[in-house]
């Protein structure tokens, strides 16, 4: 912009450029929604083996992966006040998966808190 626009000039091409960006970010998110109903049709065909590879010019990749899940925050509550805020405590409602992992295979289970197993789907190149 190289001369000085006016207000009515600056906040009608601030509207053209909003109204682009939200067409492309809806655009973006039709295909992130067709993106993951694709990636939950290949979990699910994709064989138990975490690794899977395809015929394709692509490797489709079933990865496993461990969801930590709190079963109950009041019980995870006693057991931080009883051991003191550690690494385990962040500022939202949710545990350090870091923490709670290094405690895990230590050997010390933490109470309140269990695990899920899960798959991850990640592809590369053939």
């Amino acid at each position: 912009m190289s001369k000085a626009l006016s207000i009515v000039d600056l906040v009608n091409r601030f509207h053209r450029i909003r109204e682009e960006r939200l067409s492309y970010q809806r655009k973006a998110d039709l295909l992130k929604k067709e993106q993951d109903n694709i990636e939950l049709e290949l979990l699910s065909r994709l064989g138990p083996e975490p690794v899977y590879a395809t015929e394709a010019p692509y490797k489709a990749l079933k990865v496993p992966i461990r969801n930590i899940i709190v079963n109950s925050w009041d019980t995870l509550g006693s057991h931080i006040c009883d051991v003191g805020p550690t690494e385990l405590v962040l500022l939202e409602q949710r545990i350090s998966k870091t923490g709670v992992r290094t405690r895990w295979e230590s050997g010390e289970m933490i109470p309140g808190v269990t695990w899920q197993d899960a798959f991850n789907l990640s592809y590369t190149k053939a």
